[in-house]
């Protein structure tokens, strides 16, 4: 098996961290002795030209030296660069970094990491910067209308931005679909003709183009804790998901078109017959908000499916779902797809609006994104004539690495596929 790695590594500029040829390669102590960990304390950057062997044999207080140095190194770069770190040391006293612990009061939130003026950063404290924020209004897409009313205000998550929405209160009469055979125009579609409208609702869900989904981006830069980067890429490939062909593999892997369109005959071991099709219901979604891709997909299988819809937003994302409906609406206002779908916000917990919509003559099935303490509390509401789904959180692992360029950015995306997806 060759060698994780050359026994004599010349750094450029003359830099040496081996003084010493070593014979030896097939024992990877060998070499270790050889590292100069003097030079790795003064030039750190050195370090990613050791062997993975060695970077993990150095000892502890040699890798604590390494990690002072460079934290003295990026604080005595930037201090002078970056006006908020600036005045962040100088309202804590630092001047100097002595310590690692020292730099603790130096950390950022990771609501900080936004795309923010210099001004805006330079003019307040990172704990005031959400109420320097811009609010923005929520509308309350019903069944194909939009409504702006500004009824109530609610706090952004984050501290990010606060933003207004219409009373659900005042519309439970109308919001859910009390008639289950009101599906029936839903039910009449073929699979091709949802394809066709979904098709061209992905054409609409281009970025630069598309208001309602710049404005979603505006909004979850300052709520979703994900960098603006990240949430650029995903508002504008946001429409792929909603072509043709994505929606026939979903439904063809997940369900089955078949299923879709009529019903399917399956000759039984008993000689007997029994005959499946999927049906749409009345649904309530309570998405999460970590991605806006949640939105936008639980929206394109809820039609593949043809379910009657009541999108229930998450405060770090109330825009993104909205921006799909008003798409629809624009589009096309008396399809059914888009009548039977609705957005809406309320502050979760609201026994008014909860207990009068999850019972039996409203609903059919809730799907759930959540921890524990969510769940447990919309099972409250479940009852003989509605169903729980059930999308639980995922925890992805975290990989943290020096970086050269000190600018790495990752995304961890988990949308759970569930075969009951009404």
């Amino acid at each position: 098996m060759p060698a994780c790695g050359p026994p004599h590594v010349i750094i450029s500029g003359g830099a040496n961290i081996y003084p010493q040829e070593v014979d030896d390669v097939d024992n990877p102590t060998a070499s270790l002795r050889d590292v100069d960990a003097d030079l790795l304390r003064k030039h750190p950057q050195l370090y990613p030209d050791l062997t993975v062997t060695q970077q993990h044999s150095i000892p502890y207080e040699t890798v604590m030296d390494i990690q002072l140095a460079v934290l003295r190194e990026r604080f005595d770069t930037l201090v002078h660069k970056v006006p908020v770190l600036a005045k962040l040391a100088e309202s804590q006293g630092i001047g100097a970094i002595d310590d690692i612990p020292g730099a603790a009061p130096l950390l950022f939130p990771h609501s900080i990491y936004k795309s923010y003026r210099t001004t805006k950063l330079s003019n307040s404290l990172p704990s005031n910067w959400g109420s320097a924020m811009a609010k923005f209004n929520v509308p309350l897409i019903l069944r194909g209308k939009v409504i702006h009313d500004a009824d109530v205000e609610f706090g952004g998550r984050r501290g990010g931005s606060s933003f207004t929405s219409a009373d659900v209160r005042k519309h439970l009469d109308i919001l859910p679909l009390s008639t289950p055979s009101a599906l029936r125009d839903l039910h009449q579609l073929k699979f091709d003709d949802i394809t066709q409208f979904l098709q061209e609702v992905g054409t609409r869900l281009s970025f630069r183009q598309n208001a309602y989904l710049q404005e979603a981006y505006e909004l979850s830069v300052r709520t979703s804790g994900l960098s603006p980067q990240i949430l650029k890429g995903i508002y504008e490939t946001l429409g792929q998901g909603f072509a043709r062909s994505a929606v026939h593999q979903t439904a063809g892997k997940s369900i089955g078109i078949p299923y879709l369109d009529g019903w399917v005959g399956m000759k039984l071991e008993t000689g007997g017959h029994a005959w499946t099709r999927a049906f749409g219901a009345r649904a309530v979604h309570i998405i999460a908000g970590n991605v806006p891709n949640v939105a936008a997909m639980s929206i394109m299988r809820n039609a593949v499916i043809r379910s009657d819809m009541i999108v229930k937003t998450p405060s770090n994302d109330p825009l993104t779902a909205a921006a799909v409906a008003r798409t629809m609406i624009d589009m096309a206002p008396d399809h059914p797809i888009t009548k039977h779908l609705s957005v809406v916000y309320w502050k979760g917990g609201d026994s008014q609006v909860e207990e009068a919509l999850y019972t039996p003559a409203n609903v059919d099935k809730i799907v759930a994104w959540g921890g524990l303490a969510s769940i447990t509390h919309i099972s409250k509401y479940i009852q003989p004539g509605i169903d729980l789904i059930t999308l639980d959180p995922k925890l992805p692992p975290a990989v943290c690495s020096f970086c050269s360029t000190y600018s790495c950015s990752a995304s961890c995306i988990s949308l759970p596929c569930n075969r009951d997806w009404a």
